[in-house]
């Protein structure tokens, strides 16, 4: 079970190789897989509507507003930015009452979850999570995935041991009654965990190539 001293996004994950979302994605938007991984097809971007499509085989083509995906990834940005503040308790505001995140065989709801994130404002690390590569896709006008890769970089307040973590996310946010988004389940699974250097290296460590 997740602890509430190690609680992080990235430290929550699995060491699975198979991605969360893959055999979804492959039933509902009919796409092929090399390699063992799903592949997208490329998005088609319209200059005259502003309007990203992704194909699905249930819906055809679905339009997904810039906006839309623009405000999406602003929702994603805004709770790893409070949790890398010290406010992860805030984030919490994000979530539907019957919220779950899924790693490594295990799901934790609410209000464990919830306390779990009380703990992360107390935890003796400091972390930093730099998500790119989203992809959105819509299920209907209500339901959305969100696709995205974080890169997790974590420092020890007591020993100033420093790790990297590379993980793979797959979110479902919903829209309420008044229509705020909210975050209903995220799925999660490690790709590369890090634990070397020791310490981050100080620029007055380093040789100076050019003497």
């Amino acid at each position: 079970m997740w602890s509430t001293e190690d609680l992080d996004y990235v430290t929550l994950l699995s060491s699975s190789p198979t991605r969360p979302c893959a055999k979804r994605r492959r039933h509902t938007r009919g796409v092929h897989t090399r390699f063992g991984l799903p592949a997208m097809r490329s998005p088609g971007i319209h200059a005259s509507d502003l309007y990203l499509q992704v194909h699905s085989a249930n819906n055809g083509w679905v339009t997904v507003p810039l906006d839309l995906r623009v405000q999406l990834e602003q929702v994603v940005l805004k709770g790893f930015t409070a949790v890398d503040h010290g406010r992860a308790v805030d984030s919490l505001g994000q979530l539907t009452p019957d919220f779950a995140i899924t790693s490594a065989g295990q799901r934790v709801g609410r209000p464990q979850y919830d306390q779990l994130m009380a703990a992360r404002d107390k935890a003796g690390y400091t972390s930093r999570h730099v998500p790119a590569n989203f992809r959105v896709a819509a299920h209907d006008q209500e339901s959305f995935q969100v696709d995205f890769v974080i890169v997790s970089h974590r420092t020890e307040h007591a020993t100033g041991a420093y790790s990297v973590t590379v993980a793979d996310f797959c979110d479902t946010w919903v829209r309420d009654d008044a229509g705020a988004l909210l975050l209903h389940l995220r799925q999660v699974t490690t790709v590369i965990d890090v634990n070397a250097p020791a310490s981050r290296p100080s620029a007055d460590d380093l040789p100076n190539e050019g003497s």
